[in-house]
């Protein structure tokens, strides 16, 4: 079985920046995740969306990259959401309690 690669793409909508996480964000994917987080917060967007909802793994070094930056955000009085499709990713938001700590939106998944 091969393993998913980690990608992220940036894209802008208005005053907000999506990122949008592809692949398994681990211990692997976590510093390039991190790197598009430090960009952002240096180009000082309002507010900042993570969109998981085409993740198909998420292990602790990424929700630990995510709190962070919901703090660094809170801190400077900017915006970070998630938005998430359920399953994997919405188990471990659920589990973790961040759903409910963090601003989070679940959308059900594009039919194809």
């Amino acid at each position: 079985m091969g393993t998913l690669r980690f990608t992220v793409q940036r894209s802008e909508e208005g005053e907000t920046l999506r990122l949008a996480l592809y692949g398994e964000l681990d211990l692997y994917g976590a510093p390039r995740f991190d790197d598009e987080l430090v960009r952002a917060e240096g180009e000082m967007w309002p507010e900042v969306l993570i969109d998981l909802c085409r993740l198909e793994f998420m292990d602790s070094s990424g929700l630990r990259l995510i709190l962070r930056a919901h703090v660094r955000a809170r801190q400077e009085g900017r915006r970070l959401r998630l938005v998430h499709s359920g399953g994997t990713i919405g188990r471990v938001l659920r589990i973790t309690s961040l759903d409910r700590e963090l601003d989070v939106a679940e959308h059900a998944p594009a039919v194809p």
